[in-house]
């Protein structure tokens, strides 16, 4: 089968077109792209600002701050260690009334 070079013409300007559109595309998804690094960017700069003016005028309130926070982690970690010390008792204990209620039914 051969082809004749009018449809092949035709479809190398298809191919071509369709690269131009890809083309296109990939350009305006990098411009995209660059435009939200250099809005990141600039926000985690002026977030970084702020921080370091709060640390320069308030370091004693920072210290505070963090010290407050660590001392509510480690109590939210003691209470889900100790939810986890009493979720394990009671289902032990659950399990064992059941297997003695059995137990009884069965006569045994």
């Amino acid at each position: 089968m051969e082809i004749s070079n009018n449809d092949l013409a035709r479809i190398l300007g298809r191919i071509e077109a369709n690269l131009e559109a890809q083309g296109k595309t990939s350009a305006r998804i990098e411009s995209a792209v660059e435009a939200l690094d250099e809005k990141l960017t600039g926000r985690l700069d002026d977030h970084d600002l702020r921080l370091r003016a709060l640390e320069k005028t308030d370091p004693a309130g920072m210290a505070q701050t963090i010290a407050g926070h660590e001392k509510r982690l480690a109590e939210l970690e003691k209470g889900a260690a100790r939810a986890g010390v009493i979720a394990g008792i009671g289902s032990s204990a659950g399990m064992a009334i059941l297997v003695e209620l059995l137990k009884k039914k069965i006569g045994m």
